[in-house]
């Protein structure tokens, strides 16, 4: 079999060099590539000015964008509110899957793990359990509850961590 490889690499070799595609080379000399240094680290651009919101999610004079975040999750999965309002800071509309009877409290839950966060909306869906996450239905109750004073909805899962500038970049 090695004989064969030999003799086929031979005839390669051959044709190449008969049609001038082979080029010669003494490839003993040749050395490895050297290594790119990483160019120095850049300093980031500070966003805009104008760019920027009150702290209450309302937008100043020279911007009339207000983004709202949309998100919906069940009541075992709230604390990710507050990690999401860490970052966010902003509008957030929140549909919780409840049980029934258990609206008033998953509200003041809500509540609070979204104290950061401002404005805040929060729906709950009184379920009987039936086995499938009714995913549309939250997200539409979170968007039809988000506050009155933002433009557009953000959709995102309540998983998701916003970037901290996220709020001045999308506006």
């Amino acid at each position: 079999m090695r004989r064969h490889f030999t003799t086929l690499l031979a005839l390669v070799a051959s044709s190449l060099a008969a049609t001038s595609l082979l080029q010669t080379q003494d490839w003993s000399t040749c050395a490895p590539k050297p290594r790119r240094t990483p160019p120095a680290a850049r300093p980031r651009r500070p966003l805009p000015r104008d760019r920027a919101e009150d702290d209450d999610g309302v937008a100043d004079a020279a911007n009339d964008v207000v983004v709202a975040i949309v998100t919906q999750t069940d009541a075992g999965r709230l604390p990710k509110v507050k990690h999401l309002c860490d970052r966010w800071r902003g509008p957030l509309s929140l549909a919780v899957l409840g049980s029934p009877g258990t609206s008033d409290a998953i509200r003041r839950d809500a509540l609070a793990h979204a104290s950061r966060c401002g404005p805040v909306s929060v729906q709950v869906l009184d379920n009987a359990s039936s086995g499938r996450y009714p995913v549309n239905a939250l997200r539409n109750l979170a968007l039809d509850g988000r506050p009155r004073e933002t433009t557009h909805a953000w959709l995102l899962d309540v998983d998701f961590r916003p970037a901290r500038h996220a709020r001045r970049a999308l506006v």
